[in-house]
């Protein structure tokens, strides 16, 4: 979505707060200006803590870090130069735990495991 485009459809108030949130983003961290808008949000189906519909927040696609992959891969070694184990990288274009439950699904209560019942 182009700046124009998120001014014609959100009011040119909102873009103008969002590029002054993106230039003081920049100013604190010293780093180029990054185009932020609005989160990439998906719908999910959740199985922990609780099963049901969740809200999530997806990687970036136009990303030039991860290219949409939320995160990399990076191995390290000791001193000595030899392999100690491979670490993940989250992005800053993706937060893994921005995710929102939206409605909660039942989920069937299974019975005691055994029965005294005969097979027939």
């Amino acid at each position: 979505m182009t700046e124009e485009e998120f001014a014609r459809e959100y009011g040119p108030e909102l873009a103008r707060l969002e590029l002054a949130a993106v230039l003081a983003e920049a100013a604190v961290t010293d780093r180029p200006p990054r185009r932020r808008w609005w989160p990439r949000l998906r719908l999910q189906r959740a199985h922990w803590p609780r099963p049901g519909i969740e809200l999530a927040e997806v990687a970036d696609p136009r990303c030039p870090h991860c290219a949409g992959e939320g995160g990399w891969e990076s191995d390290y070694a000791d001193e000595l130069g030899e392999y100690s184990g491979t670490e993940t990288v989250l992005c800053e274009c993706w937060n893994p735990g921005r995710r929102w439950l939206i409605l909660p699904l039942p989920h069937r209560h299974r019975g005691g495991g055994y029965s005294d019942e005969p097979p027939f």
